[in-house]
């Protein structure tokens, strides 16, 4: 999500509505903080006034959803790390109940597969959760 918050902030300014007519968001902010006394001007036009009010302006609104991509981030992360463990505790029920019915007398070579496999579902499902 972080590239997500990069793209944003990087595409925000090229933003356009019918009311700045024609226009973009990026023109919009660089109008409203230039200083016309400036005489540094960029290959645009503007001035350091304007580009810092612009950045500015920017950093305000990246640090706004800086916030909520996290929280979203974490809630996704969390929700993946239920359905893995979720999906590892079916596989492990359904294998153990096959270990159980394949290995009522001495342990089969197909009972040790089985169990090799749950000890397979767990480190992959730990691997896959960062160790959770």
């Amino acid at each position: 999500m972080a590239d997500d918050l990069k793209r944003l902030r990087d595409t925000l300014g090229f933003v356009e509505v019918d009311a700045m007519r024609g226009d973009t968001f990026a023109v919009m902010l660089c109008s409203a903080f230039d200083n016309p006394d400036e005489d540094d001007l960029d290959e645009y036009g503007w001035g350091p006034s304007a580009i810092a009010g612009y950045n500015a302006t920017l950093d305000a609104i990246h640090a706004h959803y800086a916030a909520a991509f996290d929280r979203l981030r974490a809630d996704r992360d969390a929700e993946i790390r239920r359905a893995v463990e979720r999906e590892r505790a079916y596989c492990i029920a359904d294998v153990r109940q096959t270990i159980g019915i394949i290995g009522a007398g001495p342990r089969s070579s197909m009972a040790s597969a089985l169990e090799h496999a749950v000890i397979t579902i767990n480190r992959r499902a730990r691997q896959e959760t960062g160790g959770a």
